[in-house]
């Protein structure tokens, strides 16, 4: 079982090189610390703590299991451990085998259960706790995403089929597979980690959206330390309605029914952003109302840290100038605004 010390750096962070800060925030940027690609994500963060004037307190690293080399990481890591808590989002899936069917199936939540990857997270594990700084890992997110047949979908959703619509893994395998992987690194004394547990913002039977809730991949309050969802819309610049995230009613009802998971436990938007097809109009707003507005903090009281994703241009999530400038505007006079 695991017995996490809870909260470690702390929400809301506050220091004289920080905040004060109403949220905790960071941008998801480049992978290209591990894979030589250009521009890195400590340039990357850089460019944004130079606009906004402040340093992120949470800087997040998007990797694949193929792509962690941890002698590589703990050199990035400690650079921005000075001033910001690491946060590494881990896709469990090796890449270079290629996402046919064969290769996901090797993935699933029962192979972790099996002890297929036990090298791998043993020695992942080992690395964080010799490291022993605070940080956050966050795996097996949107697990509550798409229908669809492999090898269209991640291994880790919650109900998982192959080709033949056949159900190869289930909510039940996946909450004994994060357990698993929890005890794992409980088991080697890696007491550093927080885990983020975090899904699509939208409830069970939504349309095109996985039948399985949050609440039935929920493992239980000693293997999670922060819970919370993605707000992603994307598509919805002809609809004035959704200018503000709170007039969704999916959104809404999907707040609900994590908060109700649990009532104290630390809540993020643990990914957000607007694609480059929305006009930057609306985009703007969206972003203005989630943050100079105080829309998130007014009508979604439980969210302490919110995350914009800020990469893959070939994927549509790059800001373009305009939209950049403001959203720093907005976290200046938003996230950073004087007596708020």
């Amino acid at each position: 079982m695991s017995t996490h010390p809870g909260k470690i750096g702390g929400i809301h962070t506050t220091s004289n090189e920080i905040g004060p800060s109403i949220l905790d925030w960071g941008f998801y940027c480049h992978t290209s610390a591990v894979n030589g690609s250009d521009p890195t994500p400590v340039n990357t963060f850089d460019y944004w703590e130079g606009l906004i004037g402040k340093y992120m307190p949470i800087k997040p690293l998007h990797l694949w299991a193929d792509q962690i080399n941890w002698t590589t990481i703990q050199a990035l890591f400690d650079v921005w451990r000075v001033h910001s808590k690491p946060l590494l989002l881990l896709q469990l899936f090796d890449t270079t085998s290629g996402f046919t069917t064969v290769e996901l199936k090797k993935w699933l939540p029962t192979t972790f259960t099996n002890g297929d990857h036990d090298v791998f997270l043993n020695a992942l594990a080992a690395n964080i706790a010799a490291w022993g700084h605070p940080m956050y890992l966050r795996i097996w997110p949107e697990s509550n995403s798409s229908l669809g047949v492999m090898p269209n979908i991640a291994p880790w959703i919650g109900i998982t089929h192959d080709e033949n619509n056949s159900v190869l893994s289930d909510e039940v395998d996946w909450v004994a597979g994060w357990k698993y992987i929890v005890d794992l690194f409980d088991a080697a004394g890696c007491d550093n980690v927080e885990w983020v547990w975090s899904h699509l913002s939208y409830p069970a039977g939504s349309p095109g959206n996985n039948p399985v809730s949050v609440a039935e991949l929920y493992p239980g309050d000693a293997y999670v330390d922060v819970m919370g969802f993605e707000m992603y819309p994307s598509g919805w610049a002809l609809d004035p309605t959704k200018l503000n995230p709170v007039l969704d009613p999916l959104i809404t009802v999907q707040y609900a029914e994590l908060c109700a998971i649990h009532a104290t436990k630390p809540f993020w938007v643990a990914e957000s952003g607007a694609l480059i097809a929305d006009n930057n109009a609306y985009r703007e707003a969206w972003i203005h109302n989630c943050l100079s507005a105080y829309e998130l903090q007014q009508r979604f009281s439980r969210v302490a840290g919110m995350f914009l994703w800020d990469s893959w241009p070939t994927l549509g999530f790059q800001y373009p100038d305009s939209v950049r400038d403001i959203t720093v505007n907005c976290f200046k006079n938003g996230l950073y605004k004087n007596g708020y």
